[in-house]
């Protein structure tokens, strides 16, 4: 669904036996969650900067500046934080997603909640 002029948020179930995609979106000038207690997510997320900066942080004592380029990797059981600080911006594109195949991953290392953040 297109909420805005260049923006769009998907929200339903794509899914096979493997994983579903539950959300996908773009966001302009997002505000973020800094300001906010670090929340559960319940699904794996990814979150990709198009534009701006700000902070990640997690319940695991992670924390990083990112950057345009940046991807941050939620995972459904780690509480977080993430955002623009004040008198900062970003443009986010995001997909949260979860199955038996992203829980395979992790179990492997293939996903590893030790190092949320990639450039």
């Amino acid at each position: 669904m297109w909420t805005k002029k260049g923006s769009f948020r998907f929200s339903g179930t794509l899914f096979s036996a493997l994983g579903r995609i539950v959300m996908a979106g773009l966001i302009d000038n997002n505000p973020g969650l800094l300001n906010q207690p670090m929340r559960v997510f319940g699904h794996y997320g990814v979150v990709y900067l198009l534009d701006g900066r700000g902070l990640y942080f997690d319940e695991n004592g992670y924390e990083q500046e990112v950057a345009q380029g940046d991807l941050m990797f939620l995972f459904p059981d780690v509480a977080h934080s993430y955002g623009p600080r004040s008198g900062e911006f970003w443009n986010e594109f995001y997909i949260g997603f979860d199955g038996p195949i992203f829980d395979l991953w992790r179990d492997l290392g293939l996903l590893d909640s030790s190092r949320p953040v990639h450039h």
